[in-house]
């Protein structure tokens, strides 16, 4: 025998059991369960083939593991410990909660908290949506295991105006062949990778701030991309907690108009086939090389690299560099000497760019087995501008080295 709302909301008001009442709903048929102030157990409780709102009306606590199977269900100003939804839609509106789980899943985090789970606070996988707005995710995860406070898998995950900071041992944001887009958020004090991406994964940040990530003494770098695709633009990568600032492995970045500094490894590292594009800007100050790239192809434009504790650029492997308008600048230490950019078995076009100030080497420096060739460049208060190894794989057009040049060994 089905009940008519007013039913419904009666047996609220005698006080019945939550699980009673969701029990005499209608499947399918849009109710709105009113919630007064207390606490309603609904562990081990599996909401199915429902359209219920849960609507806190004061300090409303739901405890237990919820589980919900081909359901659309909103939680609005509701605490609650866990929820595990399959193949449904799930809202959480001004709410704070412990763990999300998506399985084939719409999940919608709006206005709400999720934080204090010992795993990851939030979970989604198999063709999931999850979009989190006007948020924070934090203090999820256990020391010592690396659990992402946000773990994407085989997912679309949308995140923006958010917070996700300070996981107990894992990354921020983790995902794997998945699409992650970051909008307008802050994602720091993660004690691994503040995002990683993996396995055919498309990573878009803008802006963003990614920022004080990492564990002292160990290199996470701040964002990892693995056989995948990252596009950053706008956005500040800065203040790493022992590692790189971006590190790419077999994978295609793009950087437009953002900053990258202050890592206490290098800026921006590159190995095995990556692709990186960098335009508009700055990668400086960071504790080792401004950008760094192994058997990688990098692309400069209208950028500056300065004021690294190494090189600024260093190339090797069969790796292949392009400058276009661009300054590299002040890289090195007076301890030990750091060529501003390094060429080394490599490829090199350097053009209408400026090379200056370095702290104590030469501005460019060619190396056996390196093709390079520089138009329109200009160097001066290096110790040399250039140094070079060979003649023969060596092109000069229209530059000027106001601190000479020289051939090495």
């Amino acid at each position: 025998m089905h009940h008519d709302k007013e039913d419904i909301y009666l047996l609220l008001e005698h006080g019945d059991h939550l699980k009673v009442v969701i029990e005499k709903i209608p499947d399918k048929k849009a109710i709105t369960l009113p919630l007064k102030s207390g606490t309603y157990n609904l562990n081990g409780y599996t909401i199915k083939n429902k359209t219920l709102t849960f609507k806190g009306l004061g300090e409303v606590n739901i405890i237990g593991s919820i589980n919900i199977e081909g359901s659309e269900v909103i939680f609005e100003n509701i605490q609650f410990e866990y929820v595990d939804a399959e193949e449904s839609k799930v809202v959480f509106n001004k709410c704070k909660g412990k763990k999300v789980i998506g399985k084939a899943s719409q999940i919608n985090i709006n206005e709400s908290e999720i934080h204090g789970n010992e795993g990851c606070g939030i979970k989604v996988e198999e063709n999931s949506i999850l979009k989190i707005k006007d948020s924070n995710v934090y203090e999820n995860g256990k020391a010592g295991q690396g659990y992402a406070q946000i773990w994407v898998g085989n997912s679309k995950a949308e995140i923006s105006n958010s917070n996700v900071y300070n996981s107990k041992g894992g990354d921020g944001i983790s995902g794997k062949a998945s699409q992650i887009n970051i909008n307008e958020s802050e994602i720091h004090g993660n004690k691994a990778n503040g995002i990683n991406v993996k396995e055919n994964s498309i990573l878009t940040i803008k802006d963003s701030n990614v920022y004080e990530n990492g564990t002292e003494g160990e290199n996470y770098p701040q964002i990892w991309v693995e056989n995948s695709e990252a596009e950053i633009s706008n956005s500040l990568i800065y203040d790493s907690i022992g590692g790189t600032g971006i590190y790419g492995k077999a994978s295609q970045i793009t950087i437009n108009s953002s900053e990258i500094h202050g890592n206490e490894n290098s800026g921006i590292s590159l190995y095995k086939n990556s692709i990186l594009t960098i335009k508009d800007s700055k990668v400086y100050e960071n504790k080792s090389v401004g950008i760094s790239g192994k058997a990688s192809q990098i692309t400069i434009n209208s950028s500056e690299i300065h004021g690294n504790e190494g090189n600024g650029i260093v190339v090797a492997e069969n790796s292949t560099l392009t400058i276009k308008d661009s300054k590299v600048y002040e890289n090195g230490t007076e301890e030990k000497s750091y060529s501003q950019i390094w060429v080394e078995d490599s490829k090199a076009e350097i053009s209408n760019s400026l090379i200056y100030d370095s702290k104590d080497g030469s501005g460019i420096c060619v190396v056996i087995g390196s093709e390079v060739e520089l138009i329109n460049v200009k160097t001066w208060g290096n110790n040399y501008g250039l140094t070079y190894t060979c003649t023969d794989t060596l092109s000069i057009k229209n530059c000027e080295f106001k601190d000479g040049k020289t051939r090495l060994w």
